[in-house]
């Protein structure tokens, strides 16, 4: 009822009271103005009988006040018109004696009324209240049913008196089972104990009851729970209910044990790379600190999901710089003329290797991204088979160094199809990475590409086809699952994290693509299809624009142009001042923040290069710094980020705070020099193929 209907309610009681006081009043005296009329002569025989009813009546409408009244004035009109001398009564006493009787008959009836008005009031108020619990006890169990926990009451000994349905839809057990201590009987026999224990404690204390446990689902599996309950007490502090919840934490508690795993592996690349480059010897004791760290934030259940984001920024941090120096110096070595066979066959390990972990890292935060739904698809028209094309390139190395054959069997070409045209190659890139990995030496990989109708049209069919150790049948279902793998021995034999088809999934179905899998078992290979939705001739708009855009930018020539490159790792420093230099630039370094400014004010140059995480001051206070500067002192001076911090967070903060452009680590040469030529405004020259200038260009 709202408050305006209350309110009319109220006027509306007023208004009756009124009449009913009026009534009670004026109705005697109305039959006494007829009494006194010109009829009185016809009607003074009767007109006791008129009167007496009119008066007991006037007292039952108007209730104690109004009928006191009434009964009051109508013993004086009774007194003056209806016992006077000339009325036949035997003597003064009898008169005295009626009168009280009518006086005490008109009281009694007032009263009446009025025990009869609250005795109806209270009964409505209690019919009210009823109402009201009844409707409050629909809305509390349409709630529970409502929230995704289990809900559950007991009385103040701890008898339990209320589960909502979907603890009988997990555990199985009927509302009657669970009934006083029939709580109990799910729990894990190793959490029985201390589950009764905190209870009992909580009972007794009447403090919060809460723990972490496994509860036994009807199928006979355990789930972790998280288990809360506290008392509701009254006015007097006593208990009158207990109330709590159980939420399910499964999955916390399966990324945890993914991430302690995931950790594992971890620390064992580190120690092949230490093995493989002296300069990154550092990087275990980091991560050990990082997951010390990790430990300590994930005590609490509730924030263990922040926690793992967290997590997975500073490793992707701390892994993708040393991966700059090694990736970079790898490469260069490799491109120096004179290197003998040992070394460049250990150079090509150190560079492959680096490339594997790159991957590693990228698949760990696309996952991420995947969950919280911060993956960035930037999707135009592009050649499927140009991608292919490109993924088998970018693995060869990979497949020539276990001696594993990749035949590619193309039946249609300019295959054209919306998606991301990284992204797709990520895709097939893993499938191929997946498949390397369990061929033997000597093996071979088949990769077709075809088209077929659908029922929603003309697709695309991209299989990649191993001859490899096959998949059982029973994990078939699960080999998409996210840390999936068939047994803990693949893990230690064949590396990885368990996420590189999970990734492949995703990206594949966030592009309106799907991906099945077919095997015959163990020792017969497996089968990896993907079907992609093909554009149509009439909606592709010439000219396409190539996939790989970054290769055209290797070869550019920075002659004449000044950068300042400002960075705390000195390993970075001088790889980027070696690469760039090749380039033809003139190159200055600067260790800190601190030292760029100083550099600033004796040499303006084109392009600022700035590293992000720095001690003392980082790349943030770099930036506004230079920002507020004047245009002549290099405010608007072009400036790149250029940090391990690849998330997309990252990017938008870092484009926010102020720089030109951001560059992830580790570095693609051919990306920083198409961002410094784009952001310096000048005009550069292209090397051929042949050592030799080629045109001019100007990016815009």
């Amino acid at each position: 009822m709202s408050d305006q209907d209350r309110a009319l309610r109220e006027l509306l009681k007023k208004h009756v009271a009124k009449l009913r006081f009026v009534f009670a009043a004026v109705g005697p005296a109305a039959i006494t103005l007829v009494i006194q009329s010109e009829f009185w002569g016809l009607i003074y025989p009767f007109a006791w009988f008129l009167f007496c009813p009119t008066v007991f009546i006037a007292a039952w409408v108007g209730g104690v006040f109004s009928g006191i009244i009434s009964t009051f004035l109508s013993t004086a009109i009774v007194w003056f018109y209806f016992l006077p001398a000339t009325y036949q009564v035997s003597s003064e006493g009898s008169r005295l004696l009626s009168t009280t009787v009518f006086f005490g008959m008109g009281i009694i009836i007032s009263v009446i009324r009025g025990r009869l008005e609250r005795a109806n009031r209270q009964a409505l108020i209690s019919l009210q209240k009823e109402e009201q619990a009844r409707r409050t006890d629909i809305k509390f169990r349409m709630l529970a049913e409502t929230v995704p926990q289990i809900v559950w009451i007991t009385d103040p000994g701890g008898l339990n008196i209320f589960f909502n349905q979907k603890w009988v839809d997990y555990t199985g057990m009927t509302m009657e089972e669970s009934s006083g201590h029939g709580w109990n009987k799910p729990f894990h026999p190793d959490d029985q104990q201390r589950a009764w224990e905190a209870w009992r404690n909580a009972v007794k204390t009447g403090g919060v009851y809460s723990l972490e446990c496994r509860l036994r689902r009807k199928d006979g599996t355990y789930h972790w729970w998280l288990i809360r309950g506290e008392a509701l007490h009254d006015q007097n502090g006593k208990i009158v209910n207990w109330f709590g919840t159980c939420t399910d934490v499964e999955e916390i508690k399966q990324a945890e044990a993914a991430l302690k795993r995931a950790q594992g592996e971890s620390e064992a690349v580190n120690r092949k790379l230490q093995k493989a480059y002296e300069k990154i010897s550092n990087l275990n004791e980091k991560l050990e600190r990082k997951v010390e760290a990790l430990d300590l934030a994930r005590k609490d259940a509730e924030k263990a999901n922040r926690a793992k984001d967290d997590f997975l920024a500073i490793l992707s941090h701390e892994l993708r710089t040393p991966l700059t120096t090694i990736l970079g110096w790898s490469q260069i070595l490799l491109s120096k003329p004179g290197v003998s066979e040992p070394v460049r066959d250990g150079l090509t390990v150190i560079e492959r290797n680096a490339h594997v972990q790159g991957q590693l890292i990228n698949d760990l935060l696309d996952v991420s991204r995947i969950q919280v739904g911060r993956l960035v698809l930037e999707a135009r028209i592009v050649e499927l088979d140009e991608i292919l094309k490109l993924a088998i390139q970018s693995i060869q190395r990979t497949a020539d160094a276990k001696s594993v054959t990749i035949k590619a069997e193309f039946y249609t070409t300019r295959c054209m199809v919306f998606a991301d045209p990284i992204r797709v190659q990520q895709v097939f890139w893993n499938l191929l990475t997946n498949a390397i990995k369990f061929t033997p030496s000597g093996g071979q990989i088949c990769v077709h590409l075809a088209t077929k109708e659908s029922r929603n049209g003309r697709i695309a069919e991209i299989q990649v086809i191993d001859n490899g150790r096959g998949i059982k049948k029973e994990f078939v279902p699960r080999i998409f699952d996210r840390f999936s793998q068939e047994d803990s021995s693949m893990a230690r034999k064949y590396g990885g994290l368990g996420l590189g088809l999970t990734l492949v999934k995703n990206l594949v179905e966030l592009q309106d693509g799907t991906v099945s899998v077919e095997s015959q078992g163990e020792g017969k290979g497996s089968r990896f299809t993907v079907d992609f939705p093909l554009v149509p001739e009439e909606n592709i708009p010439p000219p396409l624009f190539p996939t790989n855009v970054y290769s055209e930018f290797t070869r550019l020539r920075l002659d004449g142009m000044k950068l300042l490159i400002v960075d705390d790792d000195p390993d970075n420093l001088e790889f980027f001042d070696d690469m760039l230099r090749s380039s033809g630039a003139e190159v200055r370094l600067a260790e800190s923040a601190k030292k760029a400014r100083e550099m600033l004010s004796d040499l303006l140059p084109d392009v600022l290069i700035s590293d992000i995480s720095m001690p003392e001051e980082d790349g943030y206070s770099l930036i506004k710094g230079i920002r507020a500067l004047e245009k002549e002192q290099g405010g608007k001076l072009p400036v790149i980020a250029l940090t391990a911090y690849a998330g997309t967070d990252d990017v938008l903060r870092i484009l926010n705070s102020g720089f030109s452009a951001h560059v992830a680590k580790p570095v693609e040469k051919g990306k920083l020099l198409q961002a410094i030529v784009k952001y310096s405004k000048k005009t550069v020259g292209r090397q051929s193929s042949e050592d030799q200038p080629d045109s001019k260009m100007k990016m815009d």
